[in-house]
């Protein structure tokens, strides 16, 4: 915690000099500038072992290459990759109607700071709470870690989702990064 000085209301009497004086008192304060900045990078469903190699294809750009041959030549690599997971694989739902599901959440301290004590992972579905879990203590600049929220049933149909790293604001440097949402969960 920082401390700030600032004049209070404390008096010194100086009897050599038969004067009064303030002083200025110790205020705690908080700085945002010492906490960790979590976030929730990703959230995977079980069932669907190939969803990395999907969301890298989807998310490939050819602006992040320096030509049209290169961007091509990834493309093409990843979506040879694709195929063969989906081969070994097959190509489950993301989620399992009437089933239970599980939610792999993956966590990040994107901040300068360590963040030293655990911190909760919780999990909305429709705008319901559902189910909450804790991840353990992450190094500054990038650690990361993974937690599971497991045994979640969901009916027939579309849902959304929404899980939230310190859903109470317990040590943050910036809360505004919390939260990953997806409006498109597909449960057959």
């Amino acid at each position: 915690m920082a401390v700030a000085l600032e004049p209070a209301n404390v008096l010194l009497a100086d009897t050599s000099r038969n004067t009064v004086m303030d002083l200025p008192m110790p205020v705690p304060t908080t700085n945002p500038q010492t906490y960790p900045d979590l976030v929730v990078s990703s959230v995977e469903t079980a069932g669907n072992p190939c969803e990395d190699i999907r969301n890298e294809l989807h998310d490939l750009s050819a602006g992040d290459f320096m030509n049209l041959q290169t961007y091509r030549s990834a493309r093409a690599q990843l979506s040879q990759q694709l195929q063969a997971c989906e081969k070994t694989a097959g190509t489950p739902s993301r989620c399992s109607a009437g089933k239970t599901n599980d939610f792999t959440v993956h966590v990040r301290n994107i901040g300068k700071y360590a963040m030293y004590s655990r911190a909760d992972v919780s999990l909305n579905i429709d705008g319901v709470p559902s189910a909450t879990t804790t991840v353990d203590p992450l190094a500054a600049n990038g650690g990361e870690t993974t937690a599971t929220i497991g045994d979640i049933v969901l009916t027939n149909g579309t849902h959304t989702f929404t899980v939230t790293v310190d859903p109470r604001h317990d040590q943050e440097s910036d809360f505004s990064n919390n939260t990953y949402s997806r409006d498109n969960l597909s449960c057959v």
